[in-house]
């Protein structure tokens, strides 16, 4: 029934969605389209290019003034990682991934950088204002509308049975359960976290292995949109 101060088209949106969670409770999977909106969803979503590439950050809020310990791209079936442990490599790796960028699009023009949620743009913003690297190239990537956030066009395209939105979450549709020691975002800074206290660099790979599922995973998301 209606509900007090609550627009006609939202109540509507809410029930659909409880009514894919409440089935998923006993059941598959499963998702409805939403009606289609210019400007959102699906509209979002380009046609794959040649060179494109997928990329994923991992940041350790814990860290004095914090850290963006790992940049991890995707690209013609290979992982790419840009390691930084202190700040000083911090703005290492964010010039490093910069002038990857530069090459990738110089060799690919029409390629795009695909990424799940807004964190990874939002790092690169307060990057390069922190180091005052690439600041004119990250303009000129947003200008040209290079990065594709995924979850907008998730969010704005589709209403899922799953319990949240996270990519982790609508894996169930296009790849099932992760398997290995680190499988969570907040694993990851778990596990960064015992690295600096140990020094262990088995637990690095575990983290460079989480990091590359998460970039394969959002290729195949795209690919599966």
């Amino acid at each position: 029934e209606p509900v007090r101060r609550m627009a006609t088209a939202t109540l509507e949106k809410l029930v659909a969605q409880a009514r894919l969670q409440h089935a998923r409770k006993e059941g598959a999977p499963s998702f409805e389209l939403r009606v289609s909106s210019p400007g959102k969803g699906f509209d979002l979503l380009p046609q794959p290019q040649s060179g494109d590439v997928f990329y994923d950050i991992e940041g350790d809020p814990y860290y004095e003034g914090g850290l963006e310990y790992l940049h991890g791209l995707w690209a013609d079936g290979a992982f790419t990682g840009f390691w930084a442990h202190d700040h000083a490599q911090e703005a290492q790796a964010l010039s490093d991934l910069f002038a990857w960028f530069r090459g990738r699009l110089a060799a690919f023009p029409q390629a795009r950088i695909y990424h799940y949620a807004a964190y990874e743009v939002t790092a690169l913003k307060r990057l390069t204002a922190k180091y005052g690297i690439g600041e004119a190239f990250l303009d000129r990537l947003l200008r040209e509308h290079r990065f594709v956030d995924l979850y907008a066009v998730v969010r704005g395209g589709l209403l899922a049975s799953e319990r949240n939105y996270s990519i982790k979450s609508m894996e169930a549709f296009y790849r099932g359960k992760r398997e290995g020691d680190v499988t969570t975002s907040g694993g990851s800074v778990v596990a960064y976290e015992e690295w600096r206290r140990t020094g262990d660099d088995a637990i690095l790979e575990e983290i460079r292995a989480y990091n590359e599922v998460d970039c394969v995973s959002t290729e195949e998301l795209r690919d599966w949109l």
